[in-house]
């Protein structure tokens, strides 16, 4: 199908195309309703069997990227993490960025996507979900006869990273940028895999941890507008903590204030029950859309190996008790590797 040809049938049968980027995965997802299923299906069939990679639809695709990477390097929010992240994964292969560098967009050709794409299709390197209210027997046959470019072996097996080197010490690392009107703190540390056991009671502490840190700098000490602690969701995994505030030094003093507080006290069965409600409504409400679901499912399967993994995720949670997540968190927070863009 040409470019105006597959404009013309995402209109005709209501069908969205999603991509996203990611440094363990990338995914590209189809949605469409159930009557035109099998239309979408031979237009999604043929885009990854056989894209045109038009040399004038590159250049509009090259300009905007190198236009996104230009804004993330303009915008402080954004600015902050990417040097960050040079320090933190400067050993590792997780340095490369998913959405490239102005160099590595500007010299990419048609044919070196075309060559990255047949390898991807024929190395056991694709995961495909479908999610519809079609019954699978009607479609099974034609969904494989679809698809069946893509060559797979038998045993599909999970690409694991390189591990990290941990320094094993607090490290402050100052940047600077014209013109900032206030100063931008960024931390990471590192924190299990969201394969290990222990990522589920780390996730969710760092999400309690990250109410407590917004009270303590926003609503108590009015210090920022904006503060927050969180779990990353990679093989490869660091927790974060930010902040933006012309009182840096003090920002950094109540949050080590509120780590130790931790170490010492823990976080209270109310605070995991208040954020089991929330976990649970988000996960009620995304299993209700079928991209989700869709995407889900890949995921999962990829990642961990088990396309119903969040099920078991929700499980987990309910079980979630205070010692536990204490433990797990007592040994993740250290080594924080700070940046301040100023």
């Amino acid at each position: 199908y040409s470019e105006s040809e597959i404009n013309s049938l995402m209109d005709k049968y209501g069908m969205r195309i999603i991509i996203e980027n990611n440094y363990d995965y990338s995914s590209i997802s189809f949605t469409t309703f159930n009557k035109y299923f099998n239309e979408v299906l031979d237009v999604a069939s043929d885009m990854l069997s056989a894209p045109l990679f038009a040399d004038k639809n590159l250049e509009i695709v090259r300009k905007r990227m190198i236009d996104n990477i230009k804004a993330k390097e303009d915008n402080p929010d954004e600015l902050i993490w990417l040097k960050l992240n040079d320090w933190f994964f400067r050993d590792h292969q997780y340095i490369s960025l998913p959405d490239g560098y102005v160099e590595t967009v500007s010299n990419i050709s048609g044919n070196d996507l075309k060559k990255h794409l047949e390898f991807l299709t024929t190395n056991n390197r694709v995961v495909i979900s479908i999610v519809t209210g079609i019954p699978l027997k009607s479609e099974e046959k034609i969904i494989n006869d679809k698809l069946s470019f893509m060559k797979t072996r038998e045993n599909w097996k999970k690409i694991i990273p390189s591990p990290y080197k941990e320094i094993g010490r607090d490290t402050i690392i100052y940047s600077d940028k014209e013109n900032l009107e206030t100063e931008y703190v960024a931390c990471k540390f590192m924190i299990p895999s969201v394969t290990d056991d222990k990522y589920i009671p780390a996730r969710f502490g760092l999400s309690i941890l990250s109410k407590r840190i917004y009270e303590t700098l926003r609503t108590k000490h009015g210090l920022t507008y904006f503060a927050y602690m969180a779990a990353s969701d990679k093989k490869v995994n660091y927790g974060v903590f930010y902040v933006s505030t012309t009182y840096t030094d003090s920002a950094i003093s109540l949050f080590r204030q509120e780590i130790n507080k931790f170490k010492k006290e823990g976080v209270t069965q109310k605070e995991i029950e208040d954020l089991k409600n929330i976990y649970e409504t988000s996960f009620y409400m995304n299993n209700e859309k079928s991209v989700e679901r869709s995407f889900t499912n890949g995921y999962n399967f990829m990642i961990y190996g088990d396309y119903n993994h969040n099920d078991k995720f929700m499980k987990r949670v309910g079980k979630m008790k205070p010692r536990e997540i204490t433990a797990v968190l007592n040994d993740c927070l250290k080594n924080y590797q700070f940046m301040i863009l100023k």
